[in-house]
């Protein structure tokens, strides 16, 4: 599976990217989803390739996560009033990211302290804007845009804490560790169908709104 992984990556991506881009008309939410979601194509695409190269790819990947990381942080911001907050944790997950590059000294080792914490709060953050919209949802919440855009976020993140979590304790051979990093590639696949199911929900509410 390991293998095929990358591939059913991509194709997830370019999956949501071609539902994104038949809402006829993005609310600000949407236009940001849509830069995360060319970002992950870039990151994913150069990463196939620096793999089949057998490159380094640990600094690219570094840096799409924190790009990625205040990606998300920008799209919450379209969506909840409370901005201090917003910052707060955009400012603990870059300093945790430059920490963890100034104690490893190089950009092409993994920066695992700073992606844990990103990772946490982005979780939280999924978690917030979940409650939101539950508790402010008009309709049926299995046709809310935003409880698939951040569910499928939610599960990504959390899902990818363990196998982070264990890189250093754990030889990179070992079988657990294989199976773990298998797991999160079909949580990748599951984020990124969720943010398909996300756009075409969305694209459905927009036209419906223009016929009425």
């Amino acid at each position: 599976m390991a293998q095929f992984g990358p591939y059913l990556i991509l194709l997830s991506i370019l999956t949501a990217l071609a539902y994104w881009w038949r809402i006829p008309r993005k609310r600000k939410a949407f236009v940001v989803l849509g830069s995360t979601l060319v970002l992950a194509l870039v990151v994913e695409s150069y990463g196939l390739v620096a793999l089949r190269l057998n490159l380094n790819n640990n600094a690219g990947y570094n840096m799409a996560l924190l790009g990625e990381f205040l990606l998300i942080h920008a799209l919450v911001m379209t969506l909840v009033p409370n901005r201090t907050i917003l910052f707060l944790s955009a400012a603990v997950g870059t300093g945790a990211s430059l920490l963890s590059f100034w104690h490893r000294s190089t950009p092409h080792v993994l920066w695992i302290e700073g992606i844990l914490v990103c990772a946490i709060l982005v979780a939280g953050l999924s978690l917030w804007v979940l409650w939101r919209t539950a508790d402010t949802a008009n309709s049926d919440l299995l046709y809310e845009p935003l409880l698939w855009l951040f569910g499928g976020t939610l599960i990504y993140h959390v899902g990818m804490l363990p196998m982070v979590g264990l890189l250093e304790v754990l030889s990179m051979d070992h079988p657990l560790l294989h199976n773990l990093y298998v797991t999160v590639q079909l949580l990748a696949v599951a984020q990124y169908l969720c943010l398909a199911r996300a756009c075409s929900l969305e694209a459905r509410q927009v036209r419906s709104e223009h016929v009425q």
